[in-house]
């Protein structure tokens, strides 16, 4: 099918869509907007009907990736605040795990832009705001000023298992990768009570 006479219902998903399959297999530094058009099936000057640049499109991701994350973690809560963590903690996990693609962008220092990107900052916050609200339950429900200090801990620990994993040190060792993310939000859970 040529590129003049191809269709798509939703461009911009679609562009989204070939910028994840790309970022797969190549750093987000080496990504074209003509790559993206290419893998799209569409002219190189397509991408730009709906997106300034390429910083544009991967705010589009990184979007697309933080909302889907925030979702996954919202839906592993539960009403106790410690098994709500854990599960919470987990759920970040494995979907780091399983879109590696969406998750090397969300942390991009060029998406920092609250000017440009402001829903992009909005989302981003969503989950770090989410985790304050765990650990102030986990507290007892107290409000002390060491709550974000946690939460930066918390996120740190978990980022920084992820980005081992995903970056190859941990995938040699001999403990299954189950075990690991379970002692990994059991972690958490320490963290958060202190």
């Amino acid at each position: 099918m040529s590129r003049k006479s191809y269709h798509h219902g939703d461009l911009r998903r679609t562009l989204i869509g070939a910028t994840v399959e790309i970022l797969a297999t190549t750093d987000v530094d080496k990504l074209s907007l003509r790559e993206v058009a290419r893998r799209a099936e569409v002219s190189s000057g397509a991408p730009y009907h709906h997106f300034q640049d390429k910083l544009g499109l991967l705010a589009a991701v990184a979007m697309e990736g933080w909302a889907a994350l925030n979702d996954a973690m919202s839906a592993a809560a539960h009403p106790d605040p410690e098994t709500s963590l854990k599960q919470r903690s987990e759920a970040y996990i494995r979907y780091a795990l399983a879109h590696p693609a969406h998750y090397r962008v969300l942390l991009l220092r060029d998406l920092k832009d609250d000017l440009r990107f402001p829903e992009l900052t909005a989302e981003a916050g969503r989950g770090l705001e989410e985790l304050v609200a765990v650990i102030s339950a986990v507290r007892g429900g107290k409000a002390d000023q060491d709550l974000l200090l946690v939460a930066i801990s918390i996120w740190s620990t978990v980022h920084g298992f992820v980005s081992l994993w995903l970056d190859g040190p941990l995938q040699n060792k001999p403990i299954p990768l189950g075990v690991l993310i379970d002692r990994v939000s059991e972690t958490v859970v320490q963290v958060a009570r202190g």
